[in-house]
């Protein structure tokens, strides 16, 4: 019982000195041991990605590994012999391997993944993980690499679910810098190059039902050109309120003198949350 706070703090540091090497790492091809090679091939490349995506470590390409021990006469299964492991580290350009099985515990798929590091042939980080489902055990392995790093891993938020939308209408209008009040605007499909500035979008939204709390929604603008290549660009949110039943917001893009829009057909179209909701056509002479 005495040795097991040391014990614990040894392990702390071990977990929290390894994400502050520079770490090269290959990822080897999961051993398949109950599950399909294939399967075994896909949580490989999954689990390669999720450990790239840490931002704390270099992937090396699992051919040109591959190619330097088929030339030294190596197999996979040398680099848990710490000796050889050690000797394929100098050939390699790598200090650390990922080894791993995929397969089956009863009916749920697992994997069991360790670093070694190729200068010392010592076993960095091992973690398991498994799930219901191949697809399931894919989808732990933002957790599972951040793990084996010892970074904390903090699950992405839920995407709010978009309300129901029974009516949508967008509609342009010009203008000098500012959105000017709704009564004050002159919408058209048709403007003019000479006095155009602003050419403004008009958005109002009527929901199914009364929304029942809160949600903050990206919204995207964007208007294209005839040929369908981007003209401009406008990030924007949609801050909707428990209650509502209609929503209402305007944007333009333009400069305060004219000349920015060149003659040509023109559309403008506006997303919620990713997805289109509507869109509008105009013409510049």
């Amino acid at each position: 019982m005495r040795g097991k706070p040391l014990f614990f703090l040894l392990a702390l540091f071990s977990c929290l000195s390894l994400p502050a090497q520079s770490l090269r790492v290959a990822v080897l091809p999961f051993q398949a041991d109950g599950i399909a090679a294939q399967d075994a091939r896909a949580l490989t490349l999954f689990f390669e990605t999720a450990l790239q995506n840490t931002g704390r470590c270099q992937i090396v390409e699992q051919s040109e590994v591959s190619k330097i021990l088929a030339a030294h006469e190596y197999a996979m299964a040398d680099f848990n012999d710490p000796d050889k492991a050690i000797a394929i580290g100098k050939l390699i350009p790598a200090n650390t391997i990922a080894l791993g099985n995929a397969g089956k515990l009863g009916s749920k798929p697992y994997v069991n993944v360790k670093l070694i590091d190729l200068k010392t042939g010592t076993v960095l980080s091992a973690k398991n993980a498994s799930a219901d489902t191949v697809e399931a055990l894919a989808a732990t392995f933002k957790e599972l690499s951040a793990a084996m790093l010892g970074l904390s891993y903090a699950p992405e938020a839920a995407k709010p679910s978009l309300p129901a939308i029974k009516q949508a209408v967008l509609a342009c209008f010009e203008s000098g810098p500012g959105v000017p009040a709704p009564e004050l605007r002159a919408y058209d499909t048709v403007f003019y190059s000479g006095y155009t500035r602003f050419i403004n979008w008009d958005l109002y939204l009527e929901f199914v039902a009364p929304l029942a709390g809160a949600i903050d929604v990206p919204l995207r603008a964007q208007y294209y050109r005839a040929d369908g290549s981007l003209h401009a660009s406008q990030d924007l949110s949609a801050n909707l309120q428990a209650g509502w039943v209609w929503y209402r917001t305007a944007n333009g893009w333009g400069s305060p003198n004219t000349g920015t829009w060149l003659p040509g057909k023109y559309s403008v179209s506006v997303s919620l949350g990713g997805s289109t909701i509507a869109s509008a056509s105009f013409t510049v002479r």
